[in-house]
């Protein structure tokens, strides 16, 4: 997709990345293999998504990746995700927001549960980064905003190449608009 290819393009060989919303790790296996130098630190809350996601490195051969079974955002917290749980073809869906359209098409598909969230911010002095950050994905099902929140001593910071997963529906329902990034950044 032209997402993994701009991410391919764009990835350095010594890149430290944060891939925030890993999910299975398709896209946190492309970052490793592009930061063969570096390493990846791949943020997952849904422990079945973490475990595919471990499984998806050692299958392709990447070790160069620590998955954090962790959920990222503005403040420390206990949230209710609304997780998919028999949407074919939507497992990646699971998110915080309500409004959101697959749980409000689908609510069946859905089951609520409770998950402790964290800031980015206090989550990087544990790491022990290696590095500085070169590359941060986030990709949360419509909590991008929160994330970047909870994240943005270290952005500004670090100064990485970012991709955001964002569109106008999902700014909405977490009550923004286009505005916040150029106001955020």
């Amino acid at each position: 997709d032209d997402i993994s290819f701009l991410m391919h393009q764009l990835v350095k060989p010594e890149h430290i990345i944060l891939d925030i919303g890993a999910n299975n790790g398709f896209h946190t296996v492309l970052l490793a293999k592009g930061t063969h130098l570096g390493h990846v630190f791949a943020f997952e809350p849904l422990e079945k998504f973490a475990e595919q996601a471990s499984m998806n490195c050692a299958l392709n051969g990447v070790d160069n990746v620590t998955i954090i079974n962790c959920a990222l955002g503005a403040e420390d917290a206990v949230l209710d995700m609304k997780v998919n749980v028999s949407g074919q073809g939507l497992q990646g869906t699971s998110t915080f927001i309500d409004e959101n359209a697959n749980v409000v098409k689908n609510p069946n598909d859905y089951e609520v549960r409770k998950i402790a969230v964290k800031k980015l911010d206090d989550v990087i002095p544990t790491l022990n980064l290696p590095g500085p950050i070169g590359m941060i994905k986030i990709d949360t099902e419509g909590f991008d905003t929160m994330v970047i929140e909870g994240g943005l001593k270290t952005i500004l910071e670090h100064k990485p190449i970012m991709f955001v997963e964002a569109h106008t529906a999902r700014l909405k329902q977490a009550g923004k608009s286009w505005q916040w990034y150029l106001e955020t950044f």
